[in-house]
């Protein structure tokens, strides 16, 4: 693997038709020198492969997060050998089937993770019965906020807890002609929201696992600010509460969510009325839902703490954000990140995202419900972890051992 490897992998990337709105490695490349000219010429000038341990990148302007974007996994590198991709990571992945993988060790990593892995895509309430009957040894990437209450009464069954990794929000589709293109009525969704959480948990799930907040900054983070200063901004929502109960009885809400995370009661509790037109639907149809933002008028949606820095909204609310969706577009908001994007000096970056915190909560593009910890459940009479706390939401499969 060499500077090459890098440049490649990162331009191949550009040419993938993404699943999302944007392509997953926009959000860093578009800042590059010669990326304008990206779709003429299939490279970018501004990354500049010097020799064999040397790459070169020069930005059209300051960029404070490069290097914490660049360093992660979606900016690995990989070669393509005889058909077969050879990467960076503890394992080699084969696919067997659409949400079925397996996992062998790759040998060329740092420390080779011991076993084999067959990994499956299922949703979280049937994963913990297949625990529970010894049908899996782990549940890897479970958000706590799925995970039954009961969970720690059960002696063969162990939590490894991480910090709040999630963001738990609905998501109003703000584009002309919608219902919420209004903001005065996602302003009362938002106190509708906050009020309804206060009182009734089902929004946000299992309570020991997650937290009620309206703001997209966590504790210490950042761009936090005042509590009073939110409250004083959710209640600007309450005046247009009936305008908006009146206004969804002559263009009832359009609904669309997953079995396992539905907010129908929360809608229905505080007097909104729901389309016809509404239904459950597969977690990856409601993902196509998200990034296409035509169909439906609410979608309650949870999205990764991508970052510490306060820039880590930019991944959902950026204009060039990776898991951006036309249904969360705002022009105030999407100016305010770019903004912030260019600040290097540390000093400047808290007040500066203070002031995002109020847009956002002013502007509503999402309406932020809280946090939630990222966990895995396992087996401990099947499976050993290692003590070593690798990331704040331990997602990495090779810490867990056959006993």
């Amino acid at each position: 693997m060499s500077a090459k490897h890098f440049k490649s992998s990162w331009e191949n990337a550009l040419k993938l038709d993404p699943k999302s709105s944007n392509n997953s490695v926009l959000d860093v490349l578009y800042k590059i020198d010669g990326f304008s000219e990206f779709e003429k010429t299939g490279t970018i000038s501004g990354i500049k492969v010097i020799d064999d341990e040397t790459l070169e990148l020069n930005f059209s302007s300051s960029f404070r997060m490069a290097l914490e974007h660049l360093a992660g996994s979606r900016f690995s590198a990989y070669r393509e050998v005889q058909g077969k991709f050879i990467g960076t990571g503890a394992y080699e992945i084969s696919e067997l089937g659409q949400d079925h993988l397996r996992l062998v060790p790759n040998m060329r990593f740092q420390t080779p993770p011991e076993g084999e892995i067959d990994l499956r895509v299922i949703n979280t309430a049937d994963s913990y019965q297949a625990l529970l009957r010894g049908e899996l040894d782990v549940m890897a990437y479970a958000l706590g906020s799925s995970i039954p209450e009961t969970v720690s009464s059960n002696e063969k069954v162990s939590v490894l807890v991480g910090q709040d990794a999630a963001h738990k929000a609905i998501y109003p589709n703000q584009q002309k002609g919608r219902l919420f293109e209004k903001r005065e009525y996602r302003q009362a969704l938002q106190y509708l929201a906050y009020e309804f959480a206060k009182k009734d948990h089902s929004l946000l799930g299992n309570p020991n696992f997650s937290n009620q907040d309206p703001q997209v900054y966590l504790p210490y983070q950042a761009g936090r600010i005042d509590e009073s200063e939110v409250l004083s901004r959710v209640e600007q929502g309450k005046k247009f509460v009936d305008e908006l109960r009146d206004a969804s009885k002559l263009n009832p809400i359009v609904l669309l969510e997953v079995q396992e995370v539905s907010i129908r009661h929360f809608l229905e509790s505080v007097g909104l009325t729901i389309s016809d037109k509404s239904r459950i639907v597969s977690k990856s149809d409601l993902i196509k839902a998200i990034y296409d933002g035509q169909e439906a008028d609410i979608i309650p949606g949870a999205f990764g703490v991508a970052s510490g820095d306060p820039d880590g909204i930019y991944h959902l609310l950026g204009p060039q954000g990776a898991i951006a969706s036309p249904m969360l577009k705002n022009k105030k908001v999407g100016d305010i990140l770019e903004e912030g994007r260019k600040i290097v000096k540390r000093d400047e970056i808290d007040p500066f995202y203070k002031k995002v915190s109020k847009v956002i909560l002013d502007e509503v593009p999402i309406v932020h419900l809280g946090f939630v910890k990222s966990v895995a459940v396992y087996r401990n009479d099947k499976v050993s972890i290692s003590e070593k706390i690798l990331r704040r939401s331990e997602g990495h499969l090779y810490i867990y051992k056959v006993k």
